[in-house]
């Protein structure tokens, strides 16, 4: 998407970016992308964002985003601005960092569920190196080598949520 992208109630699985980013759906830098009550599943990305790349403006709601796989950000892999609100992002493989989402840009999320994600390095649920926010959300049953629910290396808030039950496998940071 180089421009504005409406996405209501549909299914986006089942694509493959064979040589690069985006497997469900590619945000570029100026664009802007409203996903709202969707499923984005079961998609590829040989780089990053299996489910979703986006280096724009992203606004989701409502949306189911599980069984993607990417290197970085199997579910999201964010360098613009994303906002996430009252959604699930579960069962996401990331190669490297950031099963659930990989932030190096600013995001916000809320009212969310971010569980059963995995990543081979770090932050099964988050991986943020950037900014973040999250906000009345839970973050469970992640597993990587470290940081397996969120792994910061830059600006995070958390309030009002709960991290149980992730699981760091060589290294340190379990639920942060």
């Amino acid at each position: 998407n180089h421009g504005v992208l409406g996405v209501t109630s549909g299914l986006i699985s089942g694509n493959t970016a064979t040589t690069g980013a985006g497997g469900g759906i590619l945000n570029y830098s100026g664009a802007t992308a409203n996903v709202s009550g969707t499923t984005i599943s079961s998609n590829t990305a040989k780089t990053n964002g299996g489910g979703i790349e986006n280096a724009g403006t992203l606004n989701i709601t409502s949306a189911l985003i599980s069984n993607n796989t990417a290197t970085n950000g199997a579910g999201i892999d964010n360098s613009g601005t994303l906002t996430v609100t009252s959604s699930t992002l579960s069962g996401n493989t990331a190669g490297n960092n950031g099963g659930g989402i990989n932030n190096t840009g600013t995001a916000l999320v809320t009212s969310t569920n971010i569980s059963a994600n995995t990543a081979l390095n770090s932050g099964a649920g988050i991986e943020n190196s950037s900014t973040i926010t999250v906000t009345s959300s839970t973050l469970t049953a992640n597993i990587s080598a470290n940081g397996a629910g969120i792994e910061n290396h830059g600006v995070l808030g958390v309030t009002s949520g709960l991290i149980s039950g992730n699981t760091a496998t060589t290294g340190a940071g379990g639920g942060i």
